[in-house]
Formats: structure tokens, C-alpha cells, sequence
């Protein structure tokens, strides 16, 4: 595992300068990443006695995301639908965690109340800019897209606060920097483009990836 995880993350940081080299190699690198963090968590479930089990909804999120790698090369809105789904998937299988440990429940109104009003408040303020760059048909998307991202990460900062488990802990870390990898895609898209932004998100994306996988294990 060690190895892996030292392959894993040489991959990663070679990924930072090949984004840089042409899209075939960018996309060779980004592929390699995204077939090593599904083929682990493959590897994980048939190790704990294959389909059949809560896992499967983690192997199923972690399926779409990886098509969302791919997809998000050439097609940023179908890649986006891919995600979207993933992030459905993991907030049903943190919502079915925390739904049985009674000092989380109270808490569980709060990242919803976040989510849909960061969402809300992101479209009215946005909606003008959208018209202005004629890219209206990616406003409804993003809008929903960031309430599902809110609601993900937030739900594993309850998993990390409230679940006294190393599993629940590593998906809680990898669905939190998953939300931060997609806030700074969107303050990148939106706000300013840097390349040290295209390599943070990059970094806080695999990684948490990686952690959701691991918590299979």
C-alpha cells in the first residue's frame, strides 16, 4: 500500500508541470490518476467479500467521478454531470453513517441551510455575468453542482467531529477537500485564473479522492 500510495502521488505531482505539455499528455497523466484511485477502491470492496454491502454506494460515487476525469477534458458540463452524481453518492453514505449516532442529528439541518443558501445566493449574484458571457446554459448546473459540493464536504466535517472511526475520518478529510478542490475551480472560473489555483485543486481533488477511497480499507 505504501508503494501505491508513493506512485500515487509521484503521478500527481508530475501531473502539476504535464498540465502544461498538450492535451494528449495531460490527459494520459490525469487518466493514470483516476484508473490507479477506481482500481483501489475495486480492490477494496472484492477484498471485503464483494458487492452487497454499504461500500457499494462509495464504489459507485467513486465510478462516476472517475468518468467525470474523463469526460471533463472535452466536455466541462458532462464531466460536470458525472460529478454531480458522484457527490449524490457520497452524501447518501455519509447521511446513512450519521443518521445513527444521535449527536450528530441535530447538526445535520446545518449543512443543508448552507448548501442551498450559498447556492441560491451564487445564482442571483452570478446570474448577470452569465447573461454577459452567454454562457447561461452553465448557471442551473454550477448553481446545483455547488449545493451538492457544499453539502458533501460539510457532511464529512460532521463524520470527522462527530464518528469516532478511522474510516469515517479519512472519507470525512477526503469528501472536505473534495468541496475545497470544487470552490476553488469555481473562484478559478469566475473570480481570477492563476496556475498555482489549477495546482491546488488538483492537489486537494486527488488527494481527498485518495482518502475516500482509502476509507474502504
Amino acid at each position: 500500500m505504501t508503494i501505491f500510495i508513493i506512485f500515487y502521488l509521484i503521478c500527481l505531482f508530475s501531473y502539476f508541470f504535464t498540465r502544461d505539455m498538450g492535451l494528449r499528455i495531460r490527459c494520459i497523466n490525469k487518466y493514470l490518476l483516476a484508473m490507479m484511485y477506481l482500481s483501489l477502491a475495486f480492490f477494496f470492496l472484492f477484498q471485503n467479500g464483494g458487492l452487497g454491502s454499504r461500500k457499494d454506494l462509495l464504489v459507485g460515487g467513486l465510478s462516476l467521478c472517475f468518468l467525470g476525469d474523463v469526460f471533463l477534458v472535452f466536455d466541462f458540463l458532462r464531466g460536470g454531470d458525472f460529478f454531480f452524481a458522484g457527490n449524490l453518492c457520497f452524501i447518501f453514505y455519509e447521511l446513512g453513517i450519521l443518521v445513527r449516532h444521535k449527536e450528530a442529528l441535530i447538526w445535520l439541518i446545518v449543512p443543508f441551510l448552507i448548501a442551498v443558501s450559498a447556492s441560491l445566493c451564487f445564482f442571483l449574484l452570478t446570474k448577470k455575468l452569465f447573461i454577459k458571457k452567454k454562457k447561461e446554459n452553465m448557471l442551473y448546473p454550477m448553481a446545483m453542482y455547488l449545493c451538492a459540493i457544499l453539502l458533501d464536504g460539510l457532511l464529512g466535517l460532521l463524520l470527522m467531529i462527530f464518528v469516532k472511526d478511522g474510516s469515517c475520518l479519512r472519507m470525512g478529510m477526503g469528501t472536505f477537500l473534495f468541496m475545497i478542490s470544487d470552490l476553488i475551480l469555481f473562484f478559478k472560473m469566475l473570480v481570477y485564473d492563476d496556475i498555482w489555483l489549477d495546482r491546488a485543486n488538483s492537489l486537494t481533488y486527488f488527494i481527498g479522492i485518495l482518502l475516500v477511497v482509502l476509507s474502504m480499507r
